[in-house]
């Protein structure tokens, strides 16, 4: 994609308002997120402000003002510890019974897993009464699962999170309180839980479970990592390998999120258009493109519903339906617009969303790849034009392509490289070499054929473990690539905290 003709990336950021609503939105968001207490006496000033923007036509100032005060009331809510009598907070610290259903799973290290708890009953001197709220159960040793759905009743020691207090030190507490979490638990094994209802099974659990049947009964390597890219189950990958695609600067590919959602909206979206586009009927009566793009979102759907898809995932779902909604919209070409516009949805969505490490790396590699592609690309046109380049064969067309990927990868380091240093304290310099490597073995080939297999496997085993079988010859190649890649001198460079 991109920019529209003759409008530079800065540009299109001065002239259009959706990225400075966005910025402004966000930035509210993280003034709150981090206890940021805005006198009264300037939200006062920011109010009188908004009501002199609108009569003197400065409409896009007023509403840049307005989200941004939106922003910071919505985040601002959340942040502030509940009072009323009937939530879990106010058991908490104590030892109390509760009954409530599970509405997230998650591995931890040392095979740990953690339990998000919706609460409906709470146990207050001995007899159960209505409550409300939200607890995360810590299960030290697990032996058996414990799917989103299921009815459960405990009884442990209710805790309020807090920090310790140490200086750059993360959020803990605040990062649990933007997801409604205020009261924590902890048990040792599964005794200390006890299961009063089953949770609700569909075709799509039958589904899975076929899938990870058939993983488990082949020798396929690297199985972890066919399972943690189509089922979603990335605490199965070994800690080793999880440091060695760290290490390496490509962990971005275990994580089922806007890398697996491009991939699969693309490749619905091309599968679709061309299939549609056999029908003469349909070429004349509608429009091929955009009904490929709406039928393209069917797909990303089940793909995330077969992963049980996490919070990221989701948030690329919800920017890859802000691009369909942009080709809808015949706006498709303005690409920072389409980007401004997922970030205030998710936001709208999630709120406190920017102060979380994986929604700062998909924006900022997102925003800069926009931004340095616009700029590559006009390049390369000027420089071939110039030469005559399309008169000399196809390898100068693929040269084209390959200084196009030494792009990529460039920009998205530079767009990335200083949350990492921020959070991690280091640069994986030898992201450069690795990601053009494993991105396509373990992002592109053994997604697609692990995919391949599980539509199979809803017709017939053969064909399922065939393919399955080449995503874990495809994910094996892109491990010993990420491995050695980490293990070379200089591989990541370690710094200071900006």
């Amino acid at each position: 994609m991109s920019a529209r003709e003759g409008v530079t990336p800065i540009q299109s950021v001065v002239r259009g308002p959706l990225p400075l609503w966005a910025v402004a939105f966000l930035g509210g968001q993280v003034l709150a997120g981090l206890r940021a207490s805005i006198p009264g006496s300037v939200r006062a000033a920011l109010v009188v402000l908004l009501l002199l923007a609108v009569p003197a036509r400065r409409w896009w100032a007023a509403v840049a003002l307005g989200l941004a005060l939106l922003g910071y009331e919505q985040v601002a809510a959340l942040m502030r510890p509940p009072s009323e009598r009937d939530h879990l907070a106010a058991l908490a610290p104590g030892r109390a019974g509760i009954r409530g259903r599970i509405v997230e799973t998650s591995e931890r290290e040392g095979g740990r897993r953690r339990l998000l708890l919706e609460v409906e009953e709470a146990r207050r001197r001995g007899e159960w009464g209505a409550a409300r709220g939200r607890v995360q159960i810590t299960l030290a040793r697990p032996r058996r699962a414990w799917p989103v759905g299921a009815l459960v009743e405990a009884t442990l020691h209710l805790k309020r999170p807090r920090n310790f207090g140490n200086p750059g030190e993360f959020d803990y507490e605040g990062y649990l309180a933007r997801r409604g979490v205020w009261v924590t638990g902890f048990v040792l094994d599964d005794r200390g839980l006890e299961l009063l209802a089953e949770a609700p099974r569909g075709w799509i659990d039958a589904w899975r479970e076929r899938v990870a049947a058939l993983l488990a009964g082949i020798d396929t390597p690297a199985r972890e990592l066919v399972a943690a890219l189509i089922l979603g189950e990335g605490a199965a990958v070994p800690r080793p390998l999880r440091q060695e695609f760290s290490a390496a600067g490509v962990s971005h590919v275990l994580a089922i999120s806007g890398l697996h959602v491009t991939m699969v909206g693309g490749s619905a979206y091309a599968l679709f258009r061309w299939l549609l586009a056999r029908s003469e009927w349909l070429l004349l009566h509608t429009r091929v493109p955009v009904l490929a793009a709406l039928l393209s979102l069917v797909p990303v759907w089940l793909y995330a519903e077969l992963a049980q898809a996490g919070v990221a995932t989701w948030r690329a779902l919800a920017m890859l339906g802000v691009v369909v909604a942009a080709v809808l919209s015949g706006r498709r070409r303005d690409v920072l617009a389409s980007i401004a516009a997922a970030a205030i949805v998710v936001g709208v969505l999630w709120p406190g969303v920017a102060l979380d490490l994986s929604f700062q790396l998909s924006f900022a590699a997102v925003l800069t790849l926009a931004l340095a592609m616009e700029g590559y690309w006009r390049w390369w046109s000027a420089f071939a034009e110039a030469r005559l380049l399309h008169l000399r064969g196809r390898g100068y067309r693929w040269l084209g392509w390959v200084l196009a990927s030494v792009a990529v990868n460039l920009s998205a380091l530079a767009g990335t490289a200083p949350l990492t240093a921020l959070h991690f304290n280091q640069v994986p310099l030898v992201a450069l070499a690795a990601n053009p490597l494993v991105v396509p073995l373990v992002g592109t080939v053994a997604v697609a054929l692990g995919l391949l297999g599980a539509v199979a496997a809803l017709v017939a085993e053969a064909p399922a473990r065939l393919f399955l079988h080449g995503a874990g010859i495809a994910a094996a190649a892109g491990a010993s690539v990420a491995g050695f890649m980490a293990s070379l001198p200089g591989a990541g460079a370690r710094v200071v905290t900006p």
